[in-house]
């Protein structure tokens, strides 16, 4: 799994993007997660399991984080871009150090509880899932939109407002600084 996520994340990111533009490839990346949380856990042979696993959440997953930092990044001025980044993984952490505490209980509810030849547990939490993946999905065409001409880093749009990234690495606006002094007001006692 981790080949392909590294394979997907040094190629795959890039082609995408260029290709079909960064809101389709996150809206790729979400379809295929939400495909794959809704449903791999009903698939009974391990092969067939691992296969999908790798194909929809693995692949989905590893689209994710590098294409939304490439569309976040035209919006945040430059000397902001590690805070956004920060911010943007920091939100993809806190949601992996949240869930096992949500799904836990789920896990071991009779709700939709299958028996398997490993054991019997319950798939609603992956329902839940699938259903947070949608609803993703649906905040994403909101606002980002699915269409190419969104794809900020081949659409050639400059942006007016002074400060903004517009995703072209020939030309960049540079912010307005401000300088401030900073006085030492300790005093000695």
């Amino acid at each position: 799994m981790g080949v392909v996520s590294i394979v997907v994340n040094v190629c795959g990111v890039k082609s995408s993007i260029k290709r079909i533009g960064a809101p389709r490839t996150i809206a790729m990346a979400c379809v295929l997660q939400t495909i794959g949380i809704t449903g791999y856990t009903f698939i009974t042979p391990f092969w067939i399991h691992g296969i999908f696993f790798v194909l929809t959440i693995n692949l989905g997953f590893s689209l994710s984080l590098p294409t939304l930092l490439q569309i976040a990044t035209p919006s945040v001025p430059p000397n902001l871009r590690g805070k956004a980044t920060g911010v943007i993984a920091g939100a993809m952490s806190v949601g992996f150090s949240l869930c096992p505490l949500v799904s836990g209980p789920l896990f071991q509810s009779n709700i939709l509880r299958l028996n398997h030849d490993y054991g019997s547990f319950s798939h609603i939490m992956w329902l839940i899932g699938g259903f947070v993946g949608v609803i993703e999905l649906v905040i994403l065409g909101i606002f980002i939109g699915f269409g190419k001409g969104l794809n900020f880093r081949d659409n050639g749009n400059k942006q007016e407002d002074k400060g903004k990234y517009d995703g072209n690495d020939d030309e960049v606006t540079v912010t307005k600084t401000v300088e401030m002094a900073k006085t030492n007001t300790t005093e000695t006692v």
